[in-house]
């Protein structure tokens, strides 16, 4: 880890401590998340792409580029105002 982490908490630090404490090999893959309520599927694709170079194994990923996309679209519709606009008639 660099020098920017220093702690891992909750559940993830938790299941690092037993198996440490437990003498067992083991190694923790996380992605940095900005909201904890929405998907964070560009976290997932970078925990993915740092497995599959450990593995030596290939996955597909697009479908996490497409809901990436399609958070993207709806928080742009939530920014955009709407286009209908009362008129004088």
């Amino acid at each position: 880890m660099g020098q920017e982490i220093n702690i891992i908490t909750w559940f993830n630090g938790l299941v690092l401590g037993l198996v440490a404490d437990r003498n067992i090999h083991a190694i923790g893959l996380f992605g940095e998340i900005s909201v904890t309520s929405t998907p964070q599927p560009l976290a997932a694709k970078s925990i993915l792409k740092a497995f599959t170079k450990i593995e030596n194994i290939q996955l597909e990923t697009k479908g996490l580029d497409k809901q990436f996309e399609s958070i993207l679209e709806a928080i742009q519709k939530q920014k955009d105002p709407p286009s209908f606009r009362p008129g004088i008639g």
